[in-house]
């Protein structure tokens, strides 16, 4: 599994659109599985779950993201999972940590920095 979290600025609405136009475009495997959006007193929160499948390793790896939102402030949690292969077996080929990279690089277009 790898995680990140990060935080930027900007409209939820928008910027969750864009980013899943921009994770669609980092590979021909990508998919948006699902979303899911909500507001609680006065503070969004955006679902994204994305599957990738990665031929080096001939398996599928998912990307959870989570934005949340107050306003102009975005904090974005990033986790990538799934990418093992065989029951006994969890060897990724680092499936996860390349998609929570790719992640990583579509949310440095539009200034957001890691947290640490």
């Amino acid at each position: 599994m790898a995680k990140i979290a990060m935080h930027g600025q900007g409209s939820m609405k928008e910027t969750t659109s864009w980013f899943i136009e921009e994770m669609l475009d980092t590979g021909a495997s990508v998919e948006l599985l699902e979303s899911s959006e909500r507001t609680l007193g006065g503070v969004s929160f955006a679902v994204l779950v994305f599957e990738k499948y990665f031929m080096r390793a001939s398996n599928r790896a998912s990307l959870t993201v989570l934005f949340t939102s107050n306003g102009e402030d975005l904090f974005v949690d990033i986790i990538g999972a799934g990418g093992g292969q065989g029951v006994f077996f969890k060897l990724s080929w680092g499936s996860e940590e390349d998609f929570v990279y790719s992640a990583r690089k579509v949310l440095e277009k539009r200034d957001f920095r890691e947290l640490a």
